[in-house]
């Protein structure tokens, strides 16, 4: 493993200890820091009850991170930054951690003194506009007085504090960064309907029949992420472990012992389309007469026709033989547009962003209304992972809610 890999992850400055032994050993290493600071000379007095809370969260933060990407992948390293320009500086989306003295307290573990940490600093790029960040990882020091604890996935936690509702700038160059939104009686809102859906999550039954690699079923928290620097955009919930997992993989989850199917909304994009301009939507929105054996291709086109500002005559990600041969996107934009008249001025005006606001919207209910009948149910999308011998109740609440929200109806799909 060489730094700078893809398989690197950003410092979570929300990282804890939850296990007691991990608790233990972040404890004696922060004391251990402190003795060795005092000792040599690279402090003359102890720190004020405030700045020491910050400097044991950062300790435990950093070895925290190391061990956890030890486990996911052997060498792993960890990415964060030291610029002055981001440390120190209120963030919603990040913790005291990051305060100006991060740099100084990782020196500290990668000294020699202590040795816990490796660390490879960044470097100014004179080439391009992208700097590469510090990266650091765990010591074969801190490995081998790890070793005996016996760690798993579900020692590692994130505090209650991380931000669960996060605000996303329209995207620049394919990346968009995290605005700094202000609260309002909304945001609030939304924030209490992730945190209630956290909290019935965290105390679910969930196991899984085998091990995944690089999953733990203890990973639940989720996010809610809007998108193009509005919360009229977007809202997907994120973050669980079952959605960094194949459908394949998912049907080795179990909850309270029992096996799981995936219930899945169909047509969700046109039916919201078509319930928001108060028309039932009827028959198959993508069956497009001359289309009947290209319909993936077909949904792809429409997906993008909602999603896109104008009018466009190539998809990169559109697969060889999702159309028929010879077929011209343009013309395959106007069938598509004649077989969907009544909402034809949805299209190629980014309306699909606005729906996929309401389809999380949709979601959320979902979940709300499965904790309030105690049923655990894991959001994909707009699909919902539940029980198997709980899902024709399922299925009657996905309805219901849809209904609520759009006024239309809609076909749940099941994923045995």
């Amino acid at each position: 493993m060489t730094v700078g890999e893809s398989s690197d992850v950003h410092l979570n400055s929300h990282r804890v200890a939850r296990g007691e032994l991990l608790k233990d050993l972040v404890l004696a290493i922060v004391k251990e820091a402190e003795d060795r600071e005092l000792e040599f000379g690279l402090r003359q007095r102890r720190r004020r009850p405030d700045d020491q809370r910050v400097f044991a969260r950062q300790v435990e933060c950093l070895i925290c991170e190391a061990l956890l990407q030890d486990m996911r992948v052997r060498g792993g390293w960890v990415t964060v930054t030291r610029s002055k320009r981001i440390l120190g500086h209120r963030n919603r989306y990040q913790s005291e951690v990051m305060g100006n003295t991060l740099p100084d307290v990782m020196d500290l573990l990668a000294g020699p003194q202590i040795g816990l940490l490796e660390v490879s600093l960044g470097m100014v790029n004179p080439f391009g506009n992208t700097n590469p960040q510090t990266t650091f990882r765990s010591s074969e020091r801190l490995i081998e007085r790890a070793s005996g604890l016996n760690l798993s996935y579900a020692d590692f936690g994130r505090d209650d504090a991380e931000e669960v509702i996060i605000l996303k700038a329209p995207k620049e160059a394919g990346t968009s960064s995290w605005i700094q939104y202000i609260d309002d009686e909304a945001t609030h809102d939304l924030r209490e309907q992730v945190q209630t859906i956290n909290a019935w999550l965290s105390m679910a039954d969930i196991d899984l029949a085998g091990d995944v690699p690089g999953i733990s079923v203890d990973d639940r928290k989720m996010t809610r992420s809007f998108n193009n620097g509005t919360f009229a955009h977007g809202g997907r919930l994120s973050g669980g472990f079952w959605q960094k997992m194949t459908k394949r993989q998912r049907k080795s989850i179990y909850i309270a012992g029992e096996p799981t199917v995936t219930l899945d909304y169909k047509q969700m994009g046109p039916s919201i389309h078509y319930g928001l301009e108060g028309i039932p939507l009827t028959g198959d929105a993508y069956a497009i007469p001359g289309y009947e054996f290209h319909r993936a291709g077909i949904k792809k086109v429409f997906g993008a026709m909602t999603h896109t500002g104008g009018r466009f005559s190539r998809l990169d990600d559109l697969e060889a033989g999702a159309l028929p041969a010879g077929a011209k996107l343009p013309k395959v934009c106007r069938d598509i547009e004649t077989y969907h008249a009544p909402i034809a001025h949805r299209f190629y005006c980014r309306s699909g962003m606005a729906a996929m606001r309401m389809e999380s919207d949709i979601i959320v209910g979902v979940m709300l209304e499965l904790r309030t009948l105690g049923i655990v149910g894991l959001p994909i999308h707009d699909a919902v992972l539940v029980r198997e011998d709980q899902a024709d109740l399922v299925e009657d609440v996905m309805r219901s809610v849809f209904t609520q929200h759009t006024g239309n109806s809609v076909a749940i799909s099941r994923e045995e």
